[in-house]
């Protein structure tokens, strides 16, 4: 994930407001078989949904003017994202993945990450703050 400092190990979305679309990049950078996203909010495991698809999520709207109620991000986008498999090669290339993280909350929100046999690769834990 990017929007973070290269080699950081805070990854904290700052300025987080409720009922607005959080784009998020997700970056390939090794050599992966097809993955398995998945996301919940650690404090109870509400699932987090996500919008990585060609069309823009509700359409043309502005997507910082009118804030999205809640029970309208928990119905919107997946709740599962796959990706394709993906090879490195030299000289070095990484596979970008534009979308939104649909948060409800702030708070701290784990993204878990498995092979489409099931194995599970590893998790990162996003911070979620309303301040700057």
């Amino acid at each position: 994930m990017r929007d973070f400092p290269e080699g950081s190990t805070d990854a904290t979305i700052r300025g987080w407001k409720l009922g607005n679309l959080e784009k998020v990049l997700i970056r390939q950078v090794e050599t992966s078989s097809e993955l398995v996203v998945r996301g919940e909010r650690c404090s109870d495991g509400h699932v987090l949904r996500f919008w990585y698809r060609d069309s823009s999520p509700l359409g043309y709207r502005d997507l910082t003017s009118t804030p999205v109620p809640n029970e309208v991000l928990d119905t919107m986008g997946d709740s599962v994202l796959h990706f394709d498999a993906f090879e490195q090669r030299s000289p070095a290339i990484e596979a970008d993945h534009p979308g939104y993280m649909l948060f409800t909350s702030a708070g701290d929100w784990q993204i878990n990450v498995w092979d489409l046999s099931g194995r599970y690769l590893g998790a990162t834990v996003l911070r979620v703050a309303p301040q700057p």
